[in-house]
């Protein structure tokens, strides 16, 4: 199966779920923390925050193991520094 045709069943199952109707099988679509793709390559809370590239690279590492239907976002990679500059 292509990637596009992949992508687009996966959509669809989560939409059908959503609406109530019954999908061909259960979606996947883990919420996870934040920290759970760094910490499992060994990344520290600390580096996770404050190195963008290894988060990121952390979270392509160990979302491909998994065969979900939507991934989580990579929203927070970085933010140790705007946390800082906010006093946070």
């Amino acid at each position: 199966m292509k990637a596009e045709d992949l992508f687009k069943e996966r959509i669809q199952r989560v939409r059908d779920a959503v609406a109530l109707k019954e999908p061909d099988r259960v979606p996947i679509t883990p919420f996870t923390d934040i920290f759970f793709a760094p910490l499992q390559v060994g990344l520290t809370h600390k580096e996770a925050m404050y190195k963008a590239k290894k988060y990121s690279n952390a979270c392509l590492n160990v979302y491909s193991r998994y065969d979900w239907d939507l991934y989580p976002t990579l929203l927070f990679p970085g933010l140790g520094k705007l946390n800082d500059a906010l006093g946070v």
